[in-house]
């Protein structure tokens, strides 16, 4: 098993939320732009911090939601957690409530 030990890996892991998020967006006949896609507030952040907040701008409000740090790291080679995909899965479908 490999261990995460750098910030690039931390990273990683926010990039494979993302496109777990993005893709399944996509399947739902919604598409979100990159811009759209705001981690930490548009602040740098650091692979020590406890929790990090995604706020993705879709129709209407914004969904804003908070992954632990845990989960970040655990998502950097892919979203093997069950709790992982189920937090991706309920801002899915917070997203698409509202498309017909």
């Amino acid at each position: 098993m490999n261990v995460p030990n750098s910030s690039g890996q931390y990273l990683s892991g926010t990039q494979n939320i993302e496109r777990g998020i993005v893709d399944s967006l996509k399947k739902a006949g919604l598409r979100i732009e990159p811009q759209n896609i705001r981690w930490n507030g548009g602040k740098e952040f650091s692979p020590s911090q406890s929790t990090i907040e995604l706020e993705i701008a879709g129709r209407g409000k914004p969904v804003r939601t908070v992954f632990s740090r845990e989960e970040v790291v655990d998502s950097w080679e892919s979203l093997n957690r069950a709790d992982v995909r189920a937090h991706v899965r309920a801002v899915v479908a917070e997203l698409t409530a509202d498309i017909d």
